[in-house]
């Protein structure tokens, strides 16, 4: 199994967010975005309900390296709905999802 790895800039979720903000941003960084799907990936097996909410948001909408996936959006929203999370929450009432 895949293991994030502990660096200072890649130690939470919500570090990662940033960085995939970032990286969208950056025209043409599909390595970068890459890299910070992997580590939502990561994260969200390892039970992280931020890296599942975004992992399903990558899914959902899709992005350069990730294409739309429905599917994978609401098993991963699903999961950290699950947690309790408020995003994914709302994110599956938007969507009219239970």
């Amino acid at each position: 199994m895949y293991k994030a790895k502990k660096t200072p800039f890649l130690s939470d979720s919500r570090t990662l967010a940033v960085m995939f903000l970032f990286a969208i941003l950056t025209v043409g960084c599909k390595s970068t975005q890459t890299m910070v799907i992997e580590q939502y990936r990561a994260l969200a097996e390892q039970g992280g309900a931020d890296a599942q909410v975004a992992l399903g948001g990558c899914y959902l909408t899709g992005t350069d390296v990730v294409a739309p996936d429905t599917v994978q959006a609401l098993y991963w929203l699903r999961k950290a709905a699950e947690q309790e999370e408020t995003h994914a929450q709302m994110f599956l009432q938007e969507l009219g999802v239970e």
